[in-house]
């Protein structure tokens, strides 16, 4: 579970988040149904803490289809955190981040240009 975003469960907060992959949620049946799109590293802007190592993003439209990102792309976002229930089946539950809003592209250069990574 992710003991950190639960602190913050109901409310909007914004982060800063690597984009790791794209996906789409399978139905029962095996089809692919919902757009999803995987964040690793997910920090809280206004304290540079790392909340999640990484979070699904369900029907991210927002987050990087309309706005063409690329895997590894950094981002910044506003987002609600919400309680939800894990699997297909629904056994147990866990955190994660919904209704994201505000989202910008975020280049990591110092005044050099160079890539401080």
């Amino acid at each position: 579970m992710r003991d950190k975003l639960a602190l913050l469960c109901g409310r909007r907060i914004r982060f800063r988040a690597t984009i790791s992959s794209y996906g789409a949620v399978r139905s029962s049946f095996g089809e692919l149904g919902t757009p999803t799109v995987c964040l690793r590293n997910v920090t809280r802007t206004k304290t540079n803490e790392v909340v999640a190592d990484h979070a699904w993003v369900v029907n991210p439209r927002l987050l990087g289809c309309s706005y063409g990102y690329d895997v590894n792309d950094i981002i910044e976002f506003t987002s609600r955190i919400r309680k939800y229930k894990k699997g297909y089946n629904g056994v147990g539950y866990d955190f994660g981040l919904a209704g994201a809003s505000c989202i910008k592209h975020v280049d990591i250069y110092d005044d050099d240009g160079e890539d401080i990574e």
